[in-house]
């Protein structure tokens, strides 16, 4: 049996599925049930393995680089892709599918915003203009760029004219694509032997959890739940006219912060169903989510009241 991954757009084998967010998981909680299930209710969020560990790669180089905010602004397609091709990727490969993801990107935004220019006219000049072309005149007051005139207190319409500055820009772009590449490829470090004791040590059979530390982990796992579902609801409230008064880079670490909760949430879950790892790590690495997700919620609150003040007594004033 096959099953759609929405994060990659593949077909893949029951095998490979992974439970990221149970239907009931905010009511009833996610412990004592496994993610990695071939079978899961409808409602379930489910992708495949390869997938949930590669957004998990993902994001965390993202969120170490200056960046991340660019990021931000990669389309759901370019993610899917991305994700697709970086299943295999690493370190200094994966960033560089990730700054190539963004150059792309990048030339699509030029080549959408340098497409029309054109001075702004008052509403008799531009029906003068194009009295002979009802139709476009039409159009360019439906739906052309506005702006009130500081000093003359009218209504301006901007006359779209088109250049051929586009051209120009995605070869300065596809330039820029090109030298991201060539400085990665360049500052990538030559490959080092690795010593014997650390070879001796990854080879070593994992660390067998103690039955203080696996109930331990259980009562992580629950609390760990617990935030992530809050943080959800968090995320709700950022509806598409709220996110118009919320800097990108905001959102973004919002959205990382998401998929943090996912991987920290699996890494425990993991370790309790096999009773085996590195206890100390993991717990390590739930304090850091848990303190970074307290900071991106305050900071975020407070964005997301605001941006609601704002929107209602615009909507009052009008």
């Amino acid at each position: 049996m096959v099953f759609h991954c929405g994060d990659c757009e593949q077909d893949r084998e029951d095998s490979l599925k992974y439970i990221v967010r149970f239907k009931d998981e905010h009511d009833i909680g996610a412990a004592g049930r496994t993610r990695r299930s071939e079978t899961h209710t409808e409602g379930d969020r489910i992708r495949c393995i390869p997938c949930h560990s590669t957004l998990g790669r993902i994001f965390r180089s993202v969120s170490g680089n200056d960046w991340s905010e660019d990021f931000a602004s990669v389309g759901a397609d370019a993610r899917a892709k991305l994700v697709r091709e970086s299943h295999d990727k690493m370190g200094k490969d994966l960033e560089m599918n990730i700054r190539l993801v963004i150059e792309e990107t990048k030339v699509t935004s030029q080549l959408t915003t340098l497409q029309s220019g054109g001075g702004f006219m008052d509403e008799e000049d531009l029906d003068e203009k194009y009295k002979s072309k009802p139709k476009q005149l039409e159009n360019i007051k439906k739906y052309g760029k506005k702006m009130m005139c500081p000093v003359r207190k009218i209504e301006l319409f901007q006359d779209p004219e088109y250049v051929l500055t586009n051209t120009q820009s995605e070869k300065n772009e596809r330039h820029e694509k090109r030298k991201v590449e060539a400085e990665i490829v360049e500052k990538a470090p030559k490959p080092k032997k690795a010593p014997k004791v650390k070879a001796e040590a990854t080879e070593a059979s994992p660390v067998l959890l103690s039955a203080a530390q696996l109930t331990k982990l259980k009562q992580v796992s629950e609390k760990v739940s617990q935030k992530a579902a809050a943080f959800r609801v968090l995320m709700g409230r950022l509806t598409p006219p709220i996110k118009e008064h919320v800097p990108k880079f905001q959102v973004m670490k919002a959205e990382v912060q998401n998929a943090n909760f996912d991987t920290c949430r699996a890494a425990v879950e993991l370790a309790t169903e096999q009773h085996v790892g590195d206890f100390k790590h993991i717990m390590k690495d739930v304090g850091d989510n848990l303190k970074n997700a307290k900071v991106i919620t305050d900071v975020l609150t407070t964005l997301i009241d605001e941006a609601q003040d704002h929107i209602s007594s615009s909507a009052t004033t009008a």
